[in-house]
C-alpha cells in the first residue's frame, strides 16, 4: 500500500543475532480484517502488504470453496485474510 509507513529497521545487534530472522510487526486491513503479521524484515513487501495481493484479495469469489491451496505462501499476507474469511473452508500453505 503506498503512503504505508515503513516500519523501523531491526538493530545491528538485531541483525548479527538473527541474521534472516530478524523481523517486524506489519500492522494491515485485508478483507475487512485488520492483521497482525510477523514480517521477516528481508522478503518482498515486509513494509506493507502489496497492491497485486491486495488486488487478489478483492478479486475473490463470493462462494466459499471446500478448500484453498496457498502456494509460496511468506508471511501469509494471501493466506491470513482468505482462510479468515472461509473459515470452514481447509485452507492448506505449501511453503516452496
Amino acid at each position: 500500500m503506498s503512503g504505508a509507513p515503513k516500519l523501523p529497521a531491526p538493530s545491528a545487534a538485531a541483525r548479527k543475532a538473527l541474521g534472516p530472522y530478524a523481523r517486524g510487526r506489519l500492522v494491515e486491513k485485508a478483507l475487512g480484517q485488520t492483521l497482525s503479521l510477523d514480517v521477516p524484515w528481508d522478503v518482498f513487501a515486509s513494509q506493507a502488504i502489496d497492491e497485486g495481493t491486495l488486488l487478489l484479495l478483492q478479486q475473490l469469489p463470493d462462494e466459499e470453496p471446500a478448500s484453498v491451496l496457498d502456494l509460496g505462501c511468506g508471511y501469509g499476507a494471501l493466506g491470513l485474510p482468505v482462510a479468515m474469511k472461509w473459515p470452514r473452508s481447509r485452507c492448506t500453505p505449501i511453503l516452496v
